[in-house]
């Protein structure tokens, strides 16, 4: 009965403890702990820190051994070798003031450190090492506008008075065509190309892409979705063994293990790229002259948004809140934008990535628009059929192998795996995230099978009569691809069992085949419904509703983690994390950025994507509803 109760599992030879029963973890210290914000800095001379203190064994090397072991497994595990602690000085930590300055940095961290090992001493008998302040914050501290904080305010006003007069002169214009500057910036008309179907375009085969709505909709869902599982693991918790065992539930593995759902991305790009220059070598002759004025193009229209997102991250956000960790997610996301702002608006941030704050989904734009580079001039370049499948051939080739050489000469993991402790320090220091997760040429393959597809299906297309009856009779292959997909997310979850170390073979393997596994089965469903395979997935895919929120995904993306890290930057307590709390964030997370995302698309992300097509597109006109042609190509 005694083993019952007290089992916990140990693999003998490594000195690794996979699970402790709720007694023994309970005798663990708490890995986080927050004093009160608001009542320490309302004192006069209120001092208030963020540490992080390292444990030893002190008189009780038996929880020490416990707890090292523990750590150990960090595939599942915290590290609760390291303590983290939000103190008032103050209050608590009086005692050790004695006569130390406060302003010496020496005094504080001996002050800082005696207090935390007392604590520690106290309850567990072990003594604790002051590893790092991450932050501390005075009464009477204040934020002070800079001259960005004032330009940053001139653009909001800006937009907003062209909003104003865009507005204004098109209702005042009747029946004049009017200024078409000005009227890019109409609210009403933005508005109206928001909420207008997906189906206007005059081109049928560009209407049968509606599904590329759901697909980008739902992929913007698993980024909030995983994106979630992060916020919470990085803020402090009271409750961590909630999310150290996460992996054993199914439901909360399909947030952990979604990352893989945003190659998604990369594999719409590829697809839109080869079919929409398809569609334009019918109306006039692909020159090279396309490539320069393509990347142009793609560079004004995504530019714009993320310069407005990222310079607001810089300057205007850091006064919207305050609390124990907003200098460190919010501040600190500020201060590392001020560093590397260029990197991102030349698109290279992701092979910069220095475990940098600023935007860090961002490197999924770099990656993106570097992909797009190089499908747009193959599609450009081989303009006859053969050559586009020679050239899309070695592609494939080539972005099989360079995952399985960085996996087998680098040691890579299989997976950039989404641990806890990854999680709470955001990948940092972690390689298997900064240069295979984020690179381009490691996610070539998800692009590649992007490319053939687009280019499969504007030919089949164009003999849709000989192949529609063929794609009806094998409409059960969409219903089995359908859920096959939530088994590619879940296809991970053998890599997190207990005492499983995968081999060279394995990692190889899934490093190479996981991605573009999951978007063969996205292509298989996107084929079905665009020939009208079967009516019950597609009538789902179809539905209206997803149509605005595609549009504004773009936005939304940009945004959603401003969201989430004011929430982690204004907690006052550890939360206590639950499914009903995952749900609430989730929820939270998706509303906030939605609305947000659909007055920036309304006020700036539309009105300047129409003035640069009336500056760069000769003879475009900006038309009454919103064109299938303008929303499916925003990837």
């Amino acid at each position: 009965m005694k083993l019952a109760i007290l089992l916990f599992l140990v693999h003998q030879c490594s000195g690794i403890i996979y699970s402790l029963n709720l007694t023994e973890y309970y005798k663990l210290p708490d890995l986080y702990q927050m004093d009160d914000f608001d009542p320490c800095l309302a004192d006069p001379g209120g001092l208030y820190c963020m540490v992080d203190a390292d444990l030893y064994p002190g008189d009780n090397p038996e929880l020490m051994r416990t707890i090292r072991e523990y750590s150990e497994y960090k595939r599942k595990h915290f590290n609760h070798t390291q303590v983290h602690r939000a103190l008032c000085i103050t209050k608590t930590c009086k005692g050790f003031i004695q006569n130390r300055n406060l302003e010496i940095e020496e005094d504080l961290k001996l002050i800082l450190e005696e207090c935390v090992n007392a604590s520690v001493w106290r309850e567990y008998k072990l003594n604790a090492r002051l590893s790092n302040i991450s932050t501390c914050k005075k009464h009477g501290a204040k934020r002070y506008f800079s001259i960005g904080d004032y330009i940053m305010t001139a653009v909001y006003i800006a937009l907003i008075i062209l909003n104003a007069l865009g507005t204004l002169h098109d209702e005042l214009k009747g029946t004049t065509p009017g200024n078409p500057y000005l009227l890019a910036f109409s609210l009403r008309r933005n508005w109206c190309r928001l909420t207008s179907p997906s189906s206007a375009g005059s081109d049928h085969r560009l209407r049968r892409l509606k599904v590329i709505d759901a697909m980008r909709a739902l992929t913007i869902f698993g980024v909030f979705s995983t994106h979630t599982a992060l916020a919470i693991g990085f803020s402090y918790l009271k409750n961590p063994l909630y999310f150290e065992t996460a992996y054993d539930d199914i439901k909360k593995n399909i947030l952990i293990q979604g990352p893989v759902v945003t190659y998604t991305f990369f594999m719409m790009s590829g697809f839109l790229v080869a079919f929409n220059i398809e569609l334009q070598a019918e109306k006039r002759k692909i020159t090279l002259w396309d490539w320069p004025r393509g990347m142009l193009l793609r560079y004004l229209r995504l530019t714009p948004c993320l310069a407005l997102v990222m310079f607001t991250i810089m300057t205007l956000n850091r006064h919207f809140g305050d609390g124990p960790q907003w200098d460190i997610v919010v501040t600190g996301e500020a201060e590392a934008c001020r560093q590397y702002w260029w990197a991102h608006l030349l698109y290279i941030n992701n092979y910069i990535y220095d475990d940098s704050h600023c935007l860090p989904q961002g490197w999924y734009l770099a990656a993106d628009t570097q992909l797009f580079a190089l499908g747009l001039l193959v599609c450009v370049v081989c303009r006859r059929p053969r050559s586009q499948m020679l050239v899309i051939g070695v592609l494939a080739v080539v972005s099989l192998v360079i995952p399985a050489a960085h996996t087998y000469f680098q040691d890579f993991d299989a997976v950039a795996y989404q641990s806890p402790e990854m999680f709470r320090t955001v990948y940092k220091n972690y390689d298997t995230f900064r240069k295979m997760y984020i690179g381009s040429h490691t996610n070539l393959s998800t692009y590649v099978v992007g490319l053939a597809a687009g280019l499969l299906a504007f030919r089949w297309l164009n003999n849709e009569k000989a192949l529609a009856e063929k794609f009806k009779r094998h409409r059960w292959v969409v219903w089995l691809f359908s859920p096959l997909g939530f088994v590619c997310v879940l296809s991970s979850t053998f890599l997190y069992t207990d005492g499983y170390e995968p081999t060279m073979t394995t990692k190889i393997l899934f490093a190479v085949l996981r991605k573009p596994a999951m978007q063969l089965i996205n292509i298989v469903i996107l084929m079905g419904c665009i020939f009208k395979a079967e009516d019950i997935v597609r009538g789902l895919l179809e539905w209206r509703g997803f149509t605005w929120i595609a549009r504004v995904s773009y936005s939304a993306f940009l945004i959603h983690t401003i969201i989430q890290r004011g929430f982690i930057g204004t907690q006052r307590v550890p939360g206590f994390a639950s499914d009903i709390y995952l749900i609430m964030i989730l929820a939270g997370t998706a509303f906030l950025s939605l609305a947000g995302a659909a007055i920036l698309w309304v006020t700036v992300e539309a009105p300047l994507a129409t003035v640069v097509k009336t500056i760069f597109v000769p003879g475009w006109r900006e038309p009454l509803r919103e064109e299938t042609t303008d929303e499916t190509t925003k990837v």
